[in-house]
């Protein structure tokens, strides 16, 4: 029965999240969307409508606008897109046409500048999870220019001041290579991508350190040869060699089992 109302659901739902409305009614609505999105009986009623959600309502609740009022609406707008995406609700086409669909509002853009939120750790840490979730569902068939425009932020992340979010940021370079085959993504690009994360498995916490090290293996699925180069020059910087041996390890297999040499 929702199904056959989700034009008029969505109708409603959009109207009262916009800029003029009423802060508590947008934030009830968000969060209503977001407990529907983890109902596993009502959740795939919005499979079928999955764009207009997002470009209808979830994008445009997400545009910054100054005050900690609308930094709470982007906050639960992050969390319900999240959930959208993390229970599968949307297929990979479909949010592939969000991410390239013309318009005032880029959905990547927007994502990028709720990661760098300043009014709360935890929207940035929404917006990265989202941002993984985004990777999972359709970073295989993105543009090459998209993932140019994504992986410095993912560095950035690492570099934020709150551990948690670096350990979500670590994540998410992880699903970047993970949805990609062998030769996948270009030499130069991953050169400076994976120069740039493995210095954080030299990081004080030793979590960080796990989770870069994950996700530098994926790397090492993708573009093998590039990883051994990099993990060989930062190497005997690192206070230790594990993570650093475990990752040329996953590499120089993966290189042998493709025929690759070093």
């Amino acid at each position: 029965q929702l199904k056959q109302h989700m034009h008029r659901i969505l109708s409603i739902v959009g109207g009262c999240v916009q800029i003029e409305r009423d802060a508590h009614m947008k934030l009830q609505m968000l969060s209503m969307l977001d407990e529907l999105f983890e109902d596993a009986i009502r959740g795939p009623a919005f499979t079928a409508s999955a764009q207009d959600t997002i470009l209808g309502v979830l994008l445009p609740a997400m545009v910054w606008r100054a005050g900690k009022t609308m930094a709470a609406v982007r906050y639960h707008t992050l969390l319900a897109f999240g959930s959208l995406l993390h229970n599968k609700l949307c297929p990979g086409d479909v949010l592939l046409g969000c991410v390239t669909a013309e318009g005032d509002t880029q959905l990547l853009p927007c994502v990028f500048s709720c990661m760098e939120e300043d009014y709360y750790a935890d929207t940035r840490r929404a917006a990265t999870f989202l941002m993984e979730q985004i990777l999972l569902t359709c970073g295989g068939v993105i543009s090459d220019e998209h993932r140019r425009a994504v992986w410095p932020e993912l560095v950035k992340r690492m570099d934020d001041s709150n551990d948690e979010i670096r350990l979500r940021a670590a994540s998410c370079i992880g699903a970047f290579f993970s949805v990609l085959e062998l030769n996948g993504y270009d030499e130069t690009n991953t050169g400076y991508f994976v120069s740039s994360s493995v210095i954080h498995m030299d990081d004080a916490d030793p979590r960080i350190q796990e989770a870069v090290c994950l996700a530098m293996e994926q790397a090492a699925r993708v573009r093998p040869l590039v990883v051994i180069e990099k993990l060989q020059e930062v190497r005997t910087k690192h206070r230790t060699y594990t993570y650093c041996d475990q990752v040329l390890a996953r590499a120089a297999e993966v290189a042998n089992e493709h025929g690759l040499n070093p």
